[in-house]
């Protein structure tokens, strides 16, 4: 702007000067007769306007020029400023969104935290649930065994002297803490309650735990009885032990009536050495073949469960997902199988389990001959 108003007063004073000197000129072609000084005076007047002139043509040309760069520049600070406009506009719009991701990266950190501590809060009370079912069926597991060991000592045929471990003989001594004793030939016969989710690591444990404990302990007989749910005997590949000079059995609730009462036919004799030939050996034969069929019963239970695991695991096979989807779902919401003690209980008799047995394939059996022969070629064959 500057250049502009100085290029304007240069134009002003030339003209101002050209008039100035075209006066002069004027003056002296009135005056008719010139002078030689007069004619060079005019003639440098002439060249000083040429000059002037020439002067004026080169600053309007400059003029023109500053004019056009000042359009230039004031179209390129237009755009300047629309990118201005347009970067102040975006870095907003840009500030405003990453703020939106900022919060809802804030409430999804919120979000996250709330699931964990509901995932926590519920895993939590699952475990506690699981831990409370598992000290509920370990319970109800001891009162049974501890509730049919009691009622088979107290029967008139057997009658065995017992002490539960709240309630041990006075005289008797040692760490252990039995869950059941047994009085037997001067000695004492130890019956404990086991229950475990890993059967096969636990048992081995309590074996030699168990030995620890009654290491060198006259009072015990050498013999010792480990009480288990049948479904974790079956899988055991094994149900007896020796360690420390005991033998270790594990056996079922079912199998301690025919323990005892085999114990009670030997305890009838005053002295082993004093037993008739015959009744030793038909006791022996006796519990060679409680031994030979509670292992029978147990291989048997193993290979019917592998069976029964092959036969679950074929549905993942040959089902549609939607299918094991639904079985899944519907499985939730059976209730678990409960056995009832007092139904355990009416079936120990050993005329009522052949009454029952014989109540299910007469007169109208529910399973098929066929499945029966089947059976008996697959356990005998």
């Amino acid at each position: 702007m500057e250049i502009l108003f100085f290029v304007v007063g240069a134009l002003a004073g030339s003209a101002v000067l050209w008039a100035l000197k075209k006066g002069e000129i004027a003056t002296l072609k009135a005056e008719g007769g010139q002078t030689k000084e007069k004619q060079e005076a005019l003639s440098e007047a002439k060249q000083e306007i040429t000059k002037l002139t020439e002067n004026v043509k080169n600053e309007w040309a400059q003029n023109k020029k500053l004019e056009e760069k000042n359009e230039t520049l004031r179209g390129r600070c237009s755009e300047l400023e629309r990118k201005i406009s347009q970067f102040e506009e975006s870095k907003e719009r840009k500030e405003k969104e990453f703020e939106k991701l900022v919060q809802e990266l804030n409430q999804a950190k919120e979000a996250l935290a709330d699931e964990r501590n509901r995932i926590r809060r519920e895993d939590e009370e699952r475990l506690t649930e699981q831990e409370e079912e598992r000290n509920r069926i370990w319970n109800d597991h001891e009162n049974l065994v501890l509730a049919t060991l009691r009622d088979i000592c107290q029967k008139p045929k057997i009658g065995f002297q017992f002490f539960e471990n709240t309630n041990l003989p006075a005289d008797f001594t040692g760490e252990l803490k039995p869950d059941f004793l047994i009085e037997f030939l001067g000695q004492y016969i130890v019956f404990d309650a086991k229950k475990s989710k890993d059967p096969k690591n636990y048992i081995r444990t309590q074996v030699k735990e168990t030995a620890r404990k009654l290491k060198d302990n006259a009072q015990i007989y050498s013999i010792v009885f480990f009480v288990m749910p049948q479904n974790e005997i079956e899988e055991l590949k094994e149900t007896s032990f020796f360690e420390g000079g005991y033998s270790f059995y594990v056996v079922p609730q079912y199998a301690l009536e025919p323990l005892l009462a085999n114990f009670k036919k030997i305890s009838e004799y005053e002295k082993i050495q004093e037993m008739d030939p015959q009744d030793r050996e038909n006791i022996v034969n006796l519990i060679a073949g409680y031994d030979r069929h509670i292992s029978f019963q147990n291989a048997a239970n193993i290979l019917l469960a592998k069976e029964s695991i092959d036969l679950m695991q074929s549905k993942e096979r040959n089902l549609a997902p939607e299918l094991l989807q639904e079985i899944n779902i519907k499985k939730q919401h059976i209730r678990p199988l409960s056995l009832k003690p007092t139904d355990i209980k009416k079936l120990e008799n050993l005329d009522r389990q052949h009454s029952e047995i014989e109540s299910m394939v007469k007169p109208a059996p529910d399973i098929a001959k066929k499945d029966i022969d089947d059976a008996k070629n697959s356990l005998f064959s």
